[in-house]
C-alpha cells in the first residue's frame, strides 16, 4: 500500500496485490460488478393503506429513507392522526385515540362506549 498523486491535486491510497492476494468475496445485498461494489435494494415505494409512501432514496451522496405524506388521505401529517378509537388502546367500556384540537395541538383523547348510540363519546 502507499500514497499516490497520480490524479492531480488529489492524494489517494493505492493498494498493490502481492504474494497470494486473496479475493474479495460479497453477500447479498452487495455485489461484484467489475470493479465496483453495488448494493441491491427495491428503488419502488412501499405504500400504505392511507397513502403514505416509504423507499430508499439517495440524498446527495447518501442512502436515506425517504417518508412521503403528500398523498395522504387527510394529507400531511393530519394524516398520521388516525379518526379510530382503538388506534391507541381500548377495553370494554374505553378507548383511547390521538386526536388534533382546533389549536392543532395533538394530545390522546379517552372515550367511553355509549351502548345506546354505540359509539365511544369523548370523556376530556
Amino acid at each position: 500500500m502507499g500514497l499516490s498523486n497520480a490524479t492531480a491535486g488529489v492524494l489517494s491510497l493505492v493498494v498493490t496485490p502481492g504474494g497470494d492476494a486473496e479475493e474479495l468475496s460479497f453477500r447479498a445485498p452487495l455485489r461484484k460488478n467489475g470493479k465496483y461494489v453495488v448494493l441491491d435494494y427495491v428503488k419502488e415505494p412501499h405504500t400504505l393503506p392511507d397513502g403514505t409512501t416509504i423507499a430508499l432514496g439517495l440524498l446527495g451522496t447518501q442512502l436515506d429513507l425517504v417518508v412521503d405524506t403528500s398523498n395522504t388521505t387527510g394529507g400531511g401529517d393530519g394524516a398520521m392522526i388516525s379518526d379510530s378509537w382503538t388506534a391507541l388502546a381500548c377495553d370494554t367500556d374505553h378507548a383511547l385515540r390521538l386526536h388534533r384540537d382546533e389549536n392543532g395541538q395533538i394530545y390522546i383523547q379517552q372515550g367511553q362506549w355509549i351502548t345506546t348510540s354505540q359509539i365511544y363519546s369523548p370523556i376530556n
